[in-house]
């Protein structure tokens, strides 16, 4: 092995570093790999590749694929088309479903109910992206309900709003909870009908449409 003083680190610090962290990890170096530019490009040492090109890695470790996806994906303009469906099918099925129970709101038809049901079906279409790349081919029924459990109990929170009476510092709104009377239960319960209904009704949607083909799911590794 070369002393600093011969050029492994004189020379090239960088290679020196590499190299030193190689031996640490306890692989065996060729006797002439004085200098990472002496061993040649595509050479192998122990889990690790000299790679080579502009934008490539200089050194890689074998598991390594390449580009942005972990399974092959052979093209990616049919896949960008499948998520478009997704989420129009998550969007308009979830509406549809969740769609009675948000006409018995007391706050129907105003402005702020229009809004945060068009913010749902926003919601309803991402959470259908996110349910075809989570679920893919995995039968487990827990990982769907999981991403169903996910999008509705945020919108449950961020939509329930704090009574006139409660205080802060800490949060003191009385009777049952303390930090939520019996007027926050009743608002959240009826967000959870509604929130729990359209995203069910989009796992729902999503399932019938992998079975009948109208709908491809996303490929496992």
């Amino acid at each position: 092995w070369p002393s600093t003083s011969e050029g492994m680190g004189a020379t090239d610090p960088k290679s020196a570093l590499f190299l030193a962290f190689l031996v640490s990890l306890g692989v065996s170096l060729p006797s002439n790999a004085n200098n990472i530019r002496a061993i040649p490009r595509g050479s192998k040492i122990g889990n690790f590749r000299r790679g080579g090109g502009r934008r490539g890695k200089a050194w890689a470790s074998k598991g390594d694929r390449p580009g942005k996806w972990e399974v092959d994906i052979k093209d990616e303009n049919k896949e960008r088309l499948e998520s478009i469906k997704a989420a129009v099918l998550g969007a308009v099925a979830g509406s549809l479903v969740g769609s009675p129970i948000a006409l018995l709101s007391p706050n129907r038809l105003t402005p702020q109910w229009e809004f945060d049901h068009d913010a749902l079906a926003v919601s309803l279409a991402l959470s259908a992206l996110v349910y075809r790349y989570a679920i893919r081919q995995d039968p487990n029924p827990m990982l769907k309900q999981g991403v169903v459990g996910a999008f509705a109990i945020t919108r449950i929170l961020s939509l329930i709003k704090v009574s006139d009476t409660c205080t802060s510092l800490p949060l003191a709104c009385g009777a049952p909870l303390g930090f939520a009377d019996w007027q926050m239960i009743g608002e959240g319960l009826f967000i959870a009908l509604e929130s729990f209904s359209a995203y069910g009704g989009m796992a729902v949607a999503m399932e019938k449409a992998f079975d009948s083909g109208i709908l491809r799911r996303f490929p496992s590794s």
